[in-house]
């Protein structure tokens, strides 16, 4: 099935007939018009990207591979597929040449609050490299109605294009005293956490999962909001 770029995602929901499974969907940009049409139709953009398994940019070079890299398209969707394919069908991973800024060989890897979508969708995308791994970073605490007492969301709020896409991301994280220290409103804290990675039935798949050993709250920043651009 060819998919109008234009057309709402919600409509193939509810016209696709109900005994078919869709299988993969696959989303294809050209590189040449992309930075016009995510400042024109961020939301759209996004959209699309966030419901595919697999994302090829074509019509690239290496001006526009650095492009679209700069805009973090893999924080519209941490687990698709996404390669960069030049004029002569040659591919390029998206994830090659994307050096991590924080050291994962030290004892304790720190995370700084601009570092945090970065560590997310490597962590995301690659769980087995965490695991096992200390880390020590500042989010937010987020506890839901329906998580355990001793568990919680730790992340923050992003925005990946505008404000129509704000959203809170991060991992689920244990903590025996969560349900006495969280309550209500959100806590912003400093935590370390030790990464284990195991099966999220609401991710479908391996994730970190963030057992944390030090727990610190702290005066939220001026701007709480992670920039992913």
């Amino acid at each position: 099935l060819e998919y109008n770029g234009m057309w709402e995602m919600q409509l193939i929901q509810k016209q696709f007939p109900r005994n078919w499974e869709i299988y993969q969907i696959v989303t294809t940009i050209n590189a040449e018009t992309y930075q016009v049409y995510l400042n024109n139709m961020g939301p759209k953009i996004i959209a699309h990207v966030g419901a595919s398994e697999l994302v090829v940019f074509n019509r690239c070079t290496p001006e526009l591979n650095e492009m679209i890299r700069k805009t973090n398209v893999k924080a519209m969707n941490p687990r698709a597929y996404i390669y960069l394919e030049d004029n002569e069908g040659n591919a390029e991973d998206y994830n090659e040449g994307l050096p991590l800024p924080y050291d994962l060989e030290a004892p304790v890897v720190n995370i700084k609050p601009d570092d945090f979508g970065t560590w997310y969708i490597d962590a995301l995308n690659e769980p087995k490299k965490y695991d096992g791994l200390t880390v020590k970073f500042k989010a937010e605490a987020h506890k839901r109605k329906e998580d355990p007492d001793d568990r919680f969301l730790a992340g923050r709020f992003a925005m990946v294009c505008c404000a129509d896409d704000v959203s809170f991301i991060g991992f689920f994280a244990v903590w025996p005293e969560a349900a006495e220290k969280i309550r209500g409103e959100n806590v912003f804290a400093e935590m370390t956490a030790k990464i284990k990675v195991e099966y999220d039935p609401e991710f479908h798949g391996d994730a970190p999962v963030l057992y944390i050993q030090d727990f610190q709250e702290m005066v939220p920043p001026e701007d709480k909001l992670l920039y992913f651009r």
